[in-house]
């Protein structure tokens, strides 16, 4: 199993649910693929500058998406006109609901595999951990410890070889950025 994606961390620590498919399994959620790669082609995000510039893209081509494209199985009414909630957020954002304890639980739920580098070393969120040259080649599994935000790292048999400090902290994840 790899990492959980930062950016799925942080919709949970805003206590948005994710709906998970297989790794490298489009047709697991067929209906909102499709929909991202045409609102992609729409939005022509190759030809973006920044960020921000892709943000408006975004949105101008979702409101137009919404608003004013007709959908032949709704007989030819727009989105907005069948469905009129869509202007209506059941839940308005809110930042101060950032929790990152739901985040950490989550992690700590896993347990993955990493295999121990000829230097002895394992790779978790691009932060790199050395487990000992003792360990080389072996095949080792790390896990988290929420209360204490730690890595533990342990051997085949399960014995733990070394604890590190995960550094998971409530900016990091803000900033999605678990690095």
């Amino acid at each position: 199993m790899q990492a959980i994606p930062v950016l799925a961390l942080w919709l949970i620590a805003l206590d948005i649910g994710v709906i998970w498919n297989r790794p490298r399994m489009p047709q697991d959620n067929a209906k909102v693929e499709r929909s991202q790669g045409v609102l992609a082609n729409w939005t022509e995000w190759r030809k973006c500058k920044n960020a921000w510039h892709l943000q408006a893209r975004l949105w101008e081509e979702a409101c137009f998406h919404n608003l004013h494209y007709p959908v032949q199985r709704l007989k030819g009414q727009t989105r907005l006109q069948a469905f009129p909630q869509l202007l209506q957020s059941p839940r308005p954002y809110q930042p101060a609901d950032f929790d990152p304890q739901r985040a950490l639980d989550l992690i700590a739920q896993g347990a993955w595999k990493r295999q121990v580098s000829k230097v002895g070393q394992i790779n978790m969120w691009n932060q790199v951990l050395q487990v000992g040259a003792a360990y080389r080649y072996q095949t080792v599994s790390i896990k988290l410890d929420p209360a204490a935000n730690q890595w533990n790292i342990f051997d085949a048999n399960g014995v733990l070889i070394k604890a590190f400090a995960a550094g998971i902290t409530a900016q990091k994840l803000w900033a999605l950025d678990l690095s």
